[in-house]
């Protein structure tokens, strides 16, 4: 299952995926932006035009869709290009029911991001079109807050939407749930 984390760039969703993350082991992290810079400078290498806007949503879409389909979960840290053009938004907004906003004021998120000239920044990053992306998601962790509480709220978006504790397993290759903490509690 594919869980998608979207927001502003500077918002924190890849500082609070790396906090929470190695919690949750059996979610694999499918960074698109450091997926894209790869595909980038093979590439240019090669003497390929990567397309604009529109190359790299085709590039993202198929990462984006081949989670869909993988056994278990994979959660996407979406940078900010996957939401540039109409398509991607689009994608986003569909799968809202799986989808976590990492969010704060424009004023918080600039203080993070002070070599962006800030008239560019709102109107690229809190868009009519982004923020329709944000509002669709069916979790918002609000970045603004203390890292502690930040932290907080996205290891309880994504327990709620994987069901599962950050202590819990993902289902081993027999079937059966792998879980130390509490089979060890278990009565035997």
């Amino acid at each position: 299952m594919l869980i998608s984390v979207v927001g502003p760039s500077r918002a924190g969703k890849s500082t609070l995926l790396k906090a929470v993350l190695p919690e949750f082991p059996h979610i694999t992290l499918m960074d698109l932006d450091a997926e894209e810079d790869r595909e980038i400078a093979l590439l240019k290498a090669t003497g390929v035009d990567p397309g604009g806007w529109d190359g790299r949503w085709r590039r993202n879409r198929v990462l984006l869709e081949a989670a869909e389909i993988r056994r278990g979960y994979v959660i996407a840290d979406v940078g900010a290009g996957s939401l540039q053009i109409e398509k991607g938004r689009r994608f986003f907004i569909e799968r809202g029911a799986r989808v976590i906003a990492v969010m704060a004021p424009f004023e918080v998120v600039l203080a993070r991001y002070r070599e962006r000239d800030p008239d560019e920044f709102r109107r690229t990053e809190y868009s009519d079109d982004r923020r329709r992306v944000y509002e669709a998601a069916w979790k918002r962790v609000d970045s603004s807050r203390s890292v502690e509480n930040a932290v907080a709220e996205m290891r309880a978006a994504i327990q709620d939407l994987t069901g599962m504790s950050a202590t819990t397993m993902a289902m081993d290759d027999v079937g059966q749930v792998a879980e130390a903490r509490v089979s060890a509690q278990l009565p035997r």
